[in-house]
């Protein structure tokens, strides 16, 4: 399963990632920034060329992975495993 990354779903993982972050991801730095963050949380790998595509950084696919979805929703709230967790507490 993939996700548009222009949804209005993945935009709001993006803009509250951006906020546990205290930052706006708008240079590499701040991708490699993120990456090392998520790293530090849950011992899990991400590709700053993933974030960078899913952020529009650079030009890549127009969807994004479920497995990279599951994983920022994780890194944001402990408590939340998956992607559709997240989405029942802000969408539905």
């Amino acid at each position: 399963m993939k996700t548009e990354k222009n949804s209005s779903e993945v935009f709001e993982l993006r803009k509250e990632l951006e906020r546990s972050l205290g930052k706006k991801l708008k240079t590499p730095a701040d991708f490699e920034f993120c990456v090392g963050a998520i790293w530090e949380r849950l011992h899990q790998n991400i590709s700053p060329t993933t974030l960078k595509r899913m952020w529009g950084y650079i030009e890549g696919a127009d969807t994004t992975r479920l497995s990279t979805l599951n994983l920022l929703s994780h890194y944001l709230w402990d408590i939340y495993k998956w992607w559709m967790e997240f989405i029942w507490n802000h969408f539905l």
